[in-house]
């Protein structure tokens, strides 16, 4: 930990930070509700399984009714919601601008790789400072050692939206979501 290289404190400049705006009123395109909402039909992306695994009703808080209403919305919002990682999307950008990651003028740099001895190179399972993991799925994951790239990165210091400013104008409103993350920092 005493080694641990951090990113370089500094002021981030205007033009790479995040852009958050809203294009259009995102309440004025949201579909009525139904009073009674219909029986939930299974399809190619939202499946009974995948809706039995989100547990929507695990207390029994909720009416069948209103249970069946979360089955709609679901169902209605069903390109939202990703189940496998070929389903995984972004945010559109004309709500956000993309990331861009802030750096120092610096030379770029070329890493060595590391040494091994000749007698078990044959053995050894990298030779770079990056390298792949294979993980249970089967897939693999890249292992890589970002310590170079954190001694010219400029620290993001930003804080997150407070939430009760953000869903406070939503307030009597019909608004369900789901965040469904994959990656988490």
């Amino acid at each position: 930990v005493d080694q641990k290289v951090k990113p370089v404190p500094g002021i981030l400049p205007e033009e790479v930070r995040v852009r958050r705006q809203f294009p259009e009123d995102p309440l004025a395109s949201l579909p009525p509700l139904p009073v009674r909402p219909p029986v939930f039909v299974s399809s190619e992306r939202l499946t009974s399984e995948r809706l039995a695994e989100m547990r929507i009703n695990e207390d029994g808080f909720l009416w069948p009714e209103e249970e069946k209403l979360f089955a709609h919305i679901f169902r209605m919002n069903e390109m939202a919601l990703a189940f496998v990682e070929e389903h995984r999307g972004t945010l559109r950008d004309d709500y956000f601008s993309p990331y861009i990651i802030p750096t120092i003028p610096h030379e770029p740099w070329e890493e060595r790789t590391i040494p091994i001895p000749p007698g078990i190179r044959e053995q050894a399972s990298y030779r770079s400072k990056w390298f792949c993991v294979l993980k249970k799925n089967g897939k693999l994951r890249i292992v890589h050692d970002l310590q170079a790239l954190n001694r010219v990165t400029i620290r993001d210091a930003g804080l997150p939206p407070v939430l009760d400013d953000f869903v406070e104008p939503f307030g009597g409103h019909q608004c369900y979501t789901v965040f469904d993350l994959f990656w988490g920092f």
